[in-house]
């Protein structure tokens, strides 16, 4: 008993002398500020948050919004559109086109449904017919 109460103490004595995380927190934060960064990240302090431009984001949709108007190349699912060089000839980006991960699931895939459809019943027809033959 008298060893629980041993190591009960040190338990004890060790969180007391710890720090709690707000004096931790605090140290961090001052170390971080104190680290010298070279190039472009010199001039962002530690506790320098982030500023996004939101006019800038604003004219950048009106200019898709723009341009998704003017397209008149897109195709039959609008996965692509035809971009106008300044020579007259088009051009159609891989990039604006769908990837399988992008597509919908529910789209029809005659293929899967009829392997669906035969599986299952092809597995019973077969041990059915090797069964009564008594092959099996």
């Amino acid at each position: 008993m008298a060893q629980f109460k041993a190591e009960a103490d040190k338990v004890d004595s060790a969180k007391s002398g710890a720090l709690s995380k707000e004096e931790r927190n605090a140290a961090a934060l001052a170390k971080a500020k104190n680290i010298q960064l070279d190039g472009e990240f010199a001039s962002k302090s530690a506790e320098t948050p982030k500023t996004t431009n939101k006019g800038a984001a604003k004219i950048i949709k009106r200019e898709s919004k723009a341009k998704a108007e003017q397209a008149s190349g897109a195709d039959s699912k609008g996965t692509a559109t035809a971009t106008f060089t300044s020579t007259g000839r088009s051009f159609v980006s891989p990039a604006d086109e769908l990837d399988e991960d992008e597509l919908s699931l529910s789209r029809s895939n005659p293929v899967a449904l009829f392997l669906l459809a035969t599986f299952a019943p092809g597995i019973y027809l077969v041990f059915y017919v090797l069964g009564s033959l008594d092959i099996i």
